[in-house]
């Protein structure tokens, strides 16, 4: 009977040790996830907004600003997100579908949409 309990104790102890080291595993996974979303939108932003003023006007401050979102969008984006990047950058804006294109690859690479 006590070593019943006993064994019931241990049991209990081995069980409340692995579903910490198992919580604790799913928080810091749950962390990255969310700080790697926050960058992709961070980046994501910065590149539309440089597209904006590149659009407004092209000079070479705005150029370099646009260099710099596009190389940080290649450090967090997906494959499919860089090649649309790419694709409407290279179109100067000549192929509005290109601009539908990579909005959704961003609201699909951040999980907005499936």
């Amino acid at each position: 009977m006590i070593a019943e309990i006993v064994q019931a104790l241990s049991i209990a102890g081995v069980g409340s040790l692995v579903t910490l080291l198992i919580q604790g595993w799913l928080d810091r996974r749950q962390k990255k996830f969310d700080r790697h979303l926050e960058e992709k939108r961070e980046a994501f932003v910065g590149l539309v907004g440089a597209m904006k003023d590149v659009h407004q006007k092209r000079n070479e401050q705005n150029l370099a600003g646009l260099a710099y979102w596009r190389m940080r969008c290649d450090l967090v984006a997906s494959s499919y997100v860089r090649k649309a990047i790419a694709e409407r950058l290279d179109s100067d804006g000549t192929r509005p579908e290109l601009h539908e294109q990579l909005v959704e690859a961003l609201r699909r690479d951040m999980g907005l949409v499936k």
